[in-house]
């Protein structure tokens, strides 16, 4: 059975191009404020430079959502 692929992401990519639901999300530290990581592992705290297009929501604000109406669908609400 196909495992349907379902990509959250600012940008567009190779995943992207072969899943089958793509939803778009902000950029952190463009779009939105956010935390970003360094390769040492230190946190770099962002601010939001520029509005989001219409419509479209951060990570967090995207995966709430979903967290949300799949708690409702099951009754956990």
């Amino acid at each position: 059975a196909k495992i349907p692929l379902i990509v959250i992401d600012p940008k567009w990519s190779l995943t992207a191009a072969v899943a089958d639901v793509v939803i778009p999300t902000t950029m952190v530290g463009i779009e939105t404020d956010g935390t970003a990581y360094r390769m040492d592992g230190v946190p770099l705290h962002t601010k939001k430079l520029v509005d989001p297009p219409d419509g479209v929501l951060s990570d967090r604000e995207v995966l709430e959502r979903l967290i949300n109406k799949v708690m409702e669908l099951k009754g956990w609400s």
